[in-house]
C-alpha cells in the first residue's frame, strides 16, 4: 500500500492549468518562509533530485537482476500472466480508493494487490514486466507533470516494488503462497512497500526542495494502514480461490468492485452532508465582530477540506486597511494587518488582483504564480475569493492537506459555495465595521489636533476637568503646563509655513517623550501647547517636568537638511494652590508662562 504519486515540491516558476471556467492552478514559488530555513537553489534541489533519481533507478536494477529475474513462480496460475497483472497495476493506479478518516477524505491506491500477485504466481522475468507495466502505466497517468516529477514517480515505483518483491519472496522460502508461512509473507511485502514508498517520497521532496517535510499525516497513516490490510488479504483470497474454486473469483471480484463503489457513494455522501453541515453553520453565524466571523470561517475550512493551513485576508475599505487571519500547524490563531507590497506576493494577493480562483502546485498552464499561504511557501494550496455587493472583499485560502490528495476542481467549487455563503455574512460585518470604523474617526477629528494628533483644546480641558474631580476627594494636585515656543515666528514667516508644520511636529514628538506616562498633551493653536500631569505629583515634580520640557525643546530641529532652534517658555501651574477649576488653572499657567518668557528674554 502506497500513499499515492509524489507531490511536487515548490518550484521557482511554473504554468497555470485551467480547472474550470474561473479558476487556474499556479505552480508554487520558492520564497524563504520567514523565521525559516532558506530553500535550495532550484537548479541545486533539481540536480540533487535528478541524482536521487537516479540512485533509485540503479538500485530497482540491482534489485531485478540479483534478487528477482532468477526466481521460479512459487505457484502456477494459468488466467493470470504478467500482461493481465501488468493491466490490474495500471487499472490501481487510475481507479484510487476513497476512504473517510476521522472525518476527513483521504484517496489511496490498491496497487499492493497485483504486486503480490504478481510475487505469487510468476516467475522472476513475468514479475519485473509486470512491475513495469504497471510503472509505465503510472508514468502515463503523470503525463501533465513536470519531467523531474513524472521520472520521480517512475523510478521511485519500480524501486519500491522490487525491494517488496524481494522482501516477500525472502520471507516465503520454499512454503506456498496461501499457508501461514505465505500469510506472512504478504504482511512483510506490505510492510515494506508501505516504509519504503513513504520514505522514497519524503526523501525525494526533502532533497529537490530543501526542506525536510514529512507527507503522511497520523490521520493518513491510519488510511493506508486500512488500505493496506483490505488489499493485502484481497490478494490472498484471490490466491486461495485461484487455487481451489477459480470461478468463486468472479464473486470475489464483483464484491471488491461493490466495495470500491461504495466507498466513493460513501464519501461523495460524507463530503454533501459536511457541507451542508458548515454552510448551515456559516449562515447562522452571530459573532461580535468581523474577526470572530473570519476565525470561525478558518476553522471550517479546515475541517471541510482537511488541511492544517487555513488563512482568510479581508479588505475592510476605510476601517483601518486589509485584516489577515490564518491558522496553521500550532492551531493558533495569527492576525495582522499585512501592507499591499506584501500582500502581492501571496497567492490571496493574486486572488485579489485576478478575481479568479487559483490551485497551486498544478503543471501545465500559462501563468506563473506563486503558492505563498499564511507566513510560508506550500507545496499545494487553493484560494477563492469571497464576494459582496460591491466585489471582492476577501480571499480564503487553505493548504497543507493532510491527506495526499491535490486540491482539484471539487475543492474548488466546494470551497467557492462555502465563500459564497460565508461572504454574505462578512459583508454585513465589514459594513458596520466600517461605520463604526467612521464614527470613530469623526470623534477622533473632532477631539484632536490635524497637524500634530495632539489633543485639540476642547479635550485637553475636558481632561483637566477629569483630573481635577477625580482628585479633589483625595486631596491631590493636580499639575498643568502651558507652553509657547520661542522664536517659531520667525522661522514659520522666514522658512514658509512647510517648514513651520514639521518643526510643530517635532515638538509635538518631543513633548510626549519629556512628559511622564499617563499625562495629556495637546495643542491650543499656533505654537501654543499644554500638558496636564497625572494627579499625585507636588510642585518640585511639576518643575523638574517643565525642566525637562525646556531642554528637550531647546534642541536644534532639522528639516531638509536645516537646523532651527527654538526653545520654549514654560508656565506652572497646581490646584488648589493656584485655582481650583480649569479656567483658574490654565489662567495662571499662562500668567506664569509669561513670567518664565519674560525672564528669560526670549523673542517669540
Amino acid at each position: 500500500m502506497r500513499p499515492g504519486p509524489r507531490d511536487p515540491p515548490p518550484v521557482q516558476r511554473g504554468k497555470a492549468l485551467a480547472l474550470a471556467s474561473d479558476t487556474q492552478c499556479v505552480t508554487s514559488c520558492s520564497d524563504p518562509p520567514p523565521g525559516g530555513p532558506a530553500p535550495s537553489r532550484p537548479g541545486a534541489g533539481a540536480v540533487r533530485a535528478w541524482l536521487f533519481n537516479a540512485v533509485l533507478l540503479g538500485g530497482a536494477v540491482a534489485l531485478f537482476t540479483v534478487g528477482i529475474r532468477h526466481l521460479s513462480a512459487p505457484v502456477e496460475i494459468p488466467f493470470l500472466p504478467w500482461w493481465l497483472l501488468g493491466a490490474l497495476f495500471c487499472l490501481t493506479e487510475a481507479v484510487p480508493l476513497h476512504v473517510a478518516v476521522r472525518h476527513e477524505a483521504h484517496k489511496f491506491n490498491l496497487s499492493d494487490l497485483p504486486l503480490l500477485l504478481a510475487a505469487a504466481v510468476l516467475p522472476g522475468p513475468g514479475v519485473a514486466l509486470a512491475v513495469v507495466t504497471g510503472a509505465l502505466g503510472g508514468l502515463i497517468a503523470d503525463r501533465r507533470k513536470p519531467p523531474l516529477h513524472a521520472v520521480a514517480n517512475l523510478t521511485s515505483m519500480l524501486f519500491y516494488n522490487a525491494f517488496a518483491v524481494v522482501a516477500y519472496r525472502l520471507v516465503l522460502g520454499p512454503g506456498a503462497p496461501t499457508s501461514g508461512r505465505g500469510w506472512l509473507a504478504a504482511a512483510a511485502g506490505t510492510a515494506a512497500l508501505m516504509v519504503i514508498s513513504n520514505l522514497t517520497v519524503t526523501l525525494g521532496i526533502a532533497l529537490e526542495s530543501g526542506r525536510w517535510s514529512p507527507v503522511v499525516e497520523p490521520a493518513t497513516g491510519v488510511g493506508l494502514v486500512v488500505a493496506a490490510v483490505m488489499s493485502t488479504t484481497l490478494a490472498l483470497l484471490v490466491l486461495d480461490l485461484a487455487d481451489g474454486h477459480p470461478p468463486a473469483l468472479v464473486l470475489l471480484g464483483l464484491l471488491a468492485g461493490l466495495l470500491l463503489a461504495a466507498c466513493r457513494v460513501a464519501t461523495q455522501a460524507w463530503r454533501r452532508n459536511t457541507k451542508l453541515e458548515i454552510l448551515y453553520q456559516i449562515v447562522g453565524e452571530r459573532a461580535a465582530d468581523t474577526e470572530s466571523l473570519g476565525a470561525s470561517l478558518l476553522t471550517r475550512v479546515r475541517d471541510l477540506l482537511g488541511c492544517a493551513v487555513a488563512e482568510v485576508v479581508l479588505y475592510r475599505g476605510g476601517a483601518g486597511g486589509p485584516l489577515r487571519l490564518r491558522i496553521a500547524h500550532d492551531n493558533l490563531l495569527h492576525a495582522d494587518a499585512p501592507d499591499a507590497a506584501e500582500l502581492e506576493r501571496t497567492l490571496a494577493g493574486q486572488v485579489a488582483a485576478s478575481g479568479r480562483s487559483l490551485v497551486a502546485g498544478q503543471p501545465g498552464g500559462e501563468a506563473d504564480g506563486r503558492a505563498h499561504v499564511a507566513g510560508q511557501d506550500r507545496r499545494h494550496a487553493i484560494a477563492v475569493p469571497l464576494r459582496g455587493e460591491g466585489g471582492v472583499i476577501g480571499i480564503v485560502a487553505a493548504a497543507e492537506r493532510r491527506s495526499l490528495q491535490r486540491f482539484d476542481a471539487a475543492d474548488v467549487e466546494l470551497l467557492e459555495t462555502v465563500a459564497a455563503h460565508a461572504a454574505a455574512v462578512l459583508d454585513n460585518s465589514i459594513l458596520v465595521d466600517r461605520l463604526r470604523y467612521e464614527a470613530a474617526s469623526r470623534e477622533y477629528d473632532a477631539t484632536h489636533d490635524a497637524l500634530t494628533g495632539l489633543a485639540n483644546r476642547g479635550l485637553l480641558r475636558s481632561q483637566l476637568d477629569s483630573a481635577l474631580a477625580q482628585a479633589l476627594p483625595r486631596a491631590a494636585p493636580v499639575s498643568v503646563l502651558l507652553i509657547d515656543l520661542d522664536r517659531f515666528k520667525r522661522i514659520n514667516d522666514t522658512w514658509g509655513h512647510h517648514v513651520g508644520d514639521a518643526v510643530l511636529q517635532e515638538m509635538a514628538t518631543r513633548l510626549r517623550a519629556a512628559v511622564p506616562t499617563g499625562s495629556t498633551v495637546g495643542r491650543l493653536g499656533g505654537d501654543e501647547f499644554a500638558v496636564v500631569l497625572p494627579a499625585g505629583g507636588d510642585r518640585w515634580i511639576t518643575e523638574a517636568v517643565a525642566a525637562d520640557v525646556r531642554l528637550i525643546l531647546a534642541e536644534p530641529v532639522t528639516v531638509e537638511g536645516n537646523d532651527f532652534t527654538c526653545g520654549a517658555s514654560v508656565g506652572v501651574a497646581l490646584s488648589p494652590d493656584d485655582g481650583v477649576d480649569s479656567p483658574a488653572l490654565l489662567r495662571r499657567a499662562d500668567e506664569a508662562m509669561y513670567a518664565d518668557k519674560s525672564a528669560g528674554v526670549r523673542a517669540a
